[in-house]
């Protein structure tokens, strides 16, 4: 009888983690798609739009990374909002939002226009992000964040498959009298609206609403989770701190300028990458750009369904999953230094995505393991304070030194000494973690052996 129940309750566990896993790996999944869609529109678009709206580097720059900042001023305002709607009401808002914006892009007649615009896009962009790790962190424990996360980087990586020859076709055409940049944001804006709408079937609050859960499931998933908190507190998570008590928390603080330095990197990658091949490619058509940026996104795509799961199954803390990729992605960057052929650009410009890839997927589990659930929402905003600011001025920064300079030599350089420091800085974190946890739970050890 004992036998049959333990049984029972194994394909319980089975039936409504896979279940959970569906559903929210859909919706993770096709909702990066499309936010990865918009955010490479705006590096295709460069290659044209830039001539009709008379942008320079700097300019060009100023609107890929304005938005950072908006988005910056948005995560705790968001991080309220999350905690007073819920996922689904705010998720949508944002989404619909988001793609809202991208439509009106389609019709700026100045570079004030697309600054604004930008801005605004910034402020749906910021509560999306935020919300979808607030999603995950809602949804699953921690042995299965680094797959959930992976699931975030799939979406990239097919945005970037599919919209990067999608974006290099559709500027050579015309919709609706739109040249082919108009075209650009007015399609990717409208899909994007009618997906908002359509993952209500999908996007609840928390277990405890999920139509597609079974009463039994559901009952299961909210147990589930809620032994995974109370384990996370007993190994000295943050709990029910506030924005201030978090933000002085040292591990907190580092994850912070961890993720600027991220960000610095992707930032750069994002916003130049087809300019970027356009010039290793030696004046290659732009559709040619985009058919070279799949490479990039088939192996980002490779890694982000391997790492994440590789880290969950055999390393909990992450260290060397999180740190080795960053060594990968200087030696992309070097390479592509390098390079005098658009396929050796691609091969190094591949390795870079990568390399940012397998740190993300590892990242933001590490955060999660570090706070509770009360706390995770604050956590994040802080943290992805850090991102959104890199974002913000990387792009910037390169815009005016290849303006400066005339090539983008010095941005490369910045962007390897970036990932370096952030090298060095992880190791010291997990170094530092790994001895404050062997301590507890030697601690632990000794108190349950004296009780």
């Amino acid at each position: 009888m004992a036998m049959e129940e333990s049984r029972a309750n194994l394909l319980l566990e089975k039936r409504s983690v896979a279940k959970v896993s569906h559903y929210i790996m859909t919706y993770i999944i096709i909702s990066f798609f499309f936010w990865q869609l918009d955010r490479i529109d705006i590096g295709y678009a460069q290659l044209t739009m830039g001539k009709d709206l008379h942008l320079s580097g700097a300019l060009f720059g100023l609107a890929a990374g304005v938005f950072s900042i908006s988005a910056l001023l948005m995560q705790f305002p968001a991080a309220i909002c999350f905690e007073k709607f819920g996922a689904r009401r705010w998720m949508t808002f944002c989404v619909l939002g988001w793609g809202t914006v991208s439509i009106g892009l389609a019709f700026v007649q100045t570079s004030t226009q697309l600054v604004v615009l930008r801005v605004l896009l910034g402020v749906f962009e910021a509560g999306c992000q935020l919300g979808m790790w607030l999603v995950i962190a809602i949804w699953f424990r921690g042995n299965k964040h680094g797959m959930a996360n992976s699931w975030i980087q799939i979406g990239f990586a097919l945005g970037g498959m599919i919209g990067g020859p999608y974006a290099g076709w559709i500027l050579g055409h015309s919709l609706l009298g739109l040249v082919g940049w108009r075209s650009l944001f007015f399609v990717d804006g409208s899909i994007t609206v009618i997906w908002g709408i359509l993952a209500l079937l999908i996007i609840y609050d928390g277990p405890e609403k999920a139509r597609w859960l079974k009463p039994d499931e559901r009952q299961f998933i909210i147990k589930y989770l809620a032994d995974y908190q109370a384990q996370k507190a007993a190994e000295g998570a943050l709990e029910k701190s506030s924005f201030w008590e978090t933000f002085k928390d040292a591990r907190i603080i580092c994850l912070i300028f961890a993720f600027f330095f991220a960000a610095w990197t992707t930032g750069t990658v994002v916003f130049f990458m087809p300019s970027l091949l356009k010039t290793a490619g030696q004046g290659i058509s732009n559709q040619h750009v985009g058919l070279l940026s799949v490479g990039v996104f088939v192996i980002q795509g490779v890694v982000a369904f391997t790492w994440g799961k590789h880290a969950d199954r055999t390393e909990p803390t992450r260290h060397w999953h999180c740190v080795m990729p960053l060594l990968v992605g200087v030696t992309g960057v070097l390479l592509f230094l390098v390079a005098k052929t658009p396929v050796v650009a691609m091969i190094a410009m591949a390795l870079w995505t990568a390399g940012n890839c397998g740190f993300f997927v590892t990242f933001w589990p590490t955060c999660h393991m570090l706070v509770g659930k009360e706390t995770i929402g604050k956590a994040i905003a802080l943290i992805n304070a850090g991102s959104l600011l890199g974002n913000f001025l990387a792009p910037i920064f390169f815009g005016w030194a290849r303006d400066i300079t005339g090539n983008t030599k010095v941005g490369l350089y910045v962007i390897i000494g970036v990932l370096l420091v952030n090298f060095t800085m992880m190791n010291i974190f997990f170094f530092r973690y790994k001895v404050q946890l062997s301590k507890r739970q030697k601690e632990k050890a000794i108190a349950a052996a004296t009780s």
